[in-house]
């Protein structure tokens, strides 16, 4: 089973700690939507292989509500985190950015190398990301990350 996901976020105010606790609460609310999913299908014997944008904040985020050990701690031990080296976020300003981390998960029952974070993509299609007919008007016109890579396999 392939899943993919992305927590969403509202705008909040990062610097505000009542504001960034109720932001990352639900952000949490929708992690445990997807640890659920992840576990109902880790029930049936699935193999899982799955990634996407979860929204935990930096590396070191250690917010109480939501960060990368959360989401790892909910699942089945079973199911193993990744996290791609390199950068994943566009905005990456020395090491500021360098924790805004994407991750992959998967089942025991699976072989992963999981490759650093690549931003060829922009390079490789400047027709749609530099030059597009809807992207050459915008000052930034990349993605905001990067894509994940990973080569798997079934043991």
């Amino acid at each position: 089973m392939v899943v993919g996901t992305r927590i969403l976020v509202d705008y909040y105010d990062y610097k505000n700690a009542n504001s960034l606790n109720k932001e990352m609460e639900a952000r949490a609310r929708q992690g445990k939507k997807i640890v659920d999913r992840i576990n109902e299908l880790n029930e049936k014997n699935y193999k899982i292989v799955g990634g996407g944008d979860f929204n935990v904040g930096r590396r070191n985020n250690q917010n109480e509500y939501w960060n990368k050990f959360f989401f790892e701690e909910k699942l089945p031990n079973m199911i193993n985190v990744v996290v791609p080296k390199g950068v994943s976020h566009q905005a990456y300003k020395g090491d500021e950015y360098a924790g805004c981390p994407d991750l992959m998960f998967y089942s025991d029952e699976l072989s992963v190398y999981c490759y650093p974070y690549t931003w060829d993509f922009v390079n490789d299609c400047k027709n749609v990301y530099v030059d597009g007919e809807f992207t050459r008007e915008i000052p930034t016109s990349y993605p905001d990350h990067a894509q994940i890579i990973a080569n798997f396999s079934i043991r």
